[in-house]
């Protein structure tokens, strides 16, 4: 039985969301989802493209999680509908996927601005690597335990380089100028200090506040 062109148009806009979803840089995708779900090589390998281009850690994790979000409880009565919702599901699968591995080698390559951002952003990656693990094949399967062993190698190698994020109890309302010059030593800091902590008034400092501790 040939596959109704119906399903090839309800599956390019799927594939037109998630264009949407990914963001800049994937107008080709969109532009031409109604010839690339007529070849899944073609459109896997458009998918990925679009999604390893992306570079922003946000939208990447909102992709592993979310994936396709438009995928839910289509009708299965027919064997086209069969065919339109495993096509669907084929495309979440890869969507999660590909943007988890993108956001795993994303974290192993940026400057992480502290330990603990890098370490979290080892935890969040480490959490999206395990959940793909067992939605997969076997070979699929072996290249995320590469990678998540890679990360988890890499930010325990770099994280002692890393200023470490402490919060300090004032135990007073005190300008941000005589904090850092107590904290640090040298109370051109105070700027960090008030960025650091979205004062709304920079000059003052109420209760406790974040201040990052250079490495040992």
């Amino acid at each position: 039985m040939s596959t109704p062109g119906w399903v090839y148009d309800l599956v390019a806009d799927t594939v037109r969301d998630v264009a949407a979803s990914i963001g800049p840089g994937a107008d080709a995708l969109a532009a031409d989802a109604d010839g690339l779900v007529r070849d899944g090589a073609r459109l896997a390998g458009a998918v990925v493209a679009a999604i390893d281009a992306v570079g922003d850690a946000v939208r990447l994790a909102a992709l592993a999680e979310a994936g396709v979000a438009v995928v839910g409880p289509a009708p299965a009565a027919t064997a086209s509908r069969r065919l339109q919702a495993r096509a669907v599901a084929l495309l979440d699968a890869l969507v999660r996927t590909a943007a988890t591995i993108a956001l795993a080698r994303l974290a192993g390559a940026v400057e992480h601005a502290s330990r603990d951002a890098a370490e979290a952003s080892r935890d969040r990656v480490v959490d999206l690597l395990d959940a793909r693990a067992g939605a997969v094949d076997d070979g699929t399967y072996g290249a995320l335990a590469a990678l998540r062993v890679a990360l988890v190698a890499h930010i325990r190698s770099v994280a002692p380089t890393l200023a470490h994020i402490e919060r300090v109890a004032t135990g007073r309302v005190a300008p941000t100028l005589v904090l850092a010059y107590e904290i640090y030593g040298d109370a051109g800091r105070a700027g960090e200090i008030a960025t650091r902590n979205r004062l709304p008034r920079p000059g003052f400092a109420r209760g406790p506040i974040e201040i990052a501790r250079a490495p040992a």
